[in-house]
């Protein structure tokens, strides 16, 4: 009993495979009959039964669920993401990404220095680090000062009075990629006022002039 229930399991789900598989058919046309053999077992098949055999009772198959995704507005203008197998960087190279972080540090902004020889060193905090093919220049008042990989830049003779500093990022030919904000400082130096010229010497006594030798009388 056992070995026919598995035999009838095992050829209804092939058969109903089958019918599934059939192109432009459904399910209800796939042409399933039940009928009973000599021994009285239950056999499935595809083959109709005989003009005027009654034995053959067609079987319907109920149809099956189907579901199909829905199509997301949001992927569905969505560019494909092509991955270049040669490692090659498929960014436009003239793509600037700005640095998270560019501003002076020193001087501190609205700071005094009181340094008479007009020395300033100027520090720049930058993240993430600088590329390869990028430098650092320094606007003192607007005018380039220093130019370098460096995050520090020794400004020497600095005038006195307030000035303003700009960190900028370019590139290779020089141009301008990115601005940090202004950074304004005083510079104090002593200012020592000309010497005083001394004045000329005054003039001293005229010597008093020599007198004449008197004639002596002839005796």
């Amino acid at each position: 009993m056992k070995f026919h229930a598995c035999l009838f399991a095992c050829l209804f789900g092939s058969l109903a495979a089958t019918a599934l598989l059939m192109p432009g058919t459904g399910m209800c046309a796939s042409g399933i009959y039940k009928t009973t053999d000599a021994n009285g077992n239950t056999v499935f098949t595809d083959v109709p039964p005989a003009s005027g055999d009654r034995r053959g009772e067609p079987v319907e198959l109920k149809e099956t669920n189907t579901w199909q995704a829905p199509r997301s507005s949001e992927t569905s203008d969505r560019t494909p993401w092509i991955v270049d197998e040669t490692g090659a960087d498929t960014a436009s190279e003239d793509t600037f990404v700005p640095y998270s972080t560019l501003a002076i540090v020193a001087p501190v902004h609205d700071s005094s220095l009181r340094e008479n020889s007009g020395f300033v060193s100027v520090a720049v905090e930058l993240i993430p680090p600088l590329a390869a093919d990028h430098r650092l220049r320094i606007l003192l008042d607007g005018k380039p000062a220093g130019q370098g990989s460096s995050t520090i830049f020794p400004l020497e003779n600095v005038d006195r009075g307030t000035h303003s500093l700009i960190v900028e990022v370019v590139n290779e030919t020089g141009a301008s990629l990115q601005q940090s904000t202004a950074a304004t400082f005083h510079m104090q130096r002593y200012h020592l006022p000309p010497p005083t010229p001394k004045p000329p010497p005054k003039p001293g006594p005229k010597p008093a002039p020599t007198p004449k030798p008197t004639a002596k009388p002839n005796l």
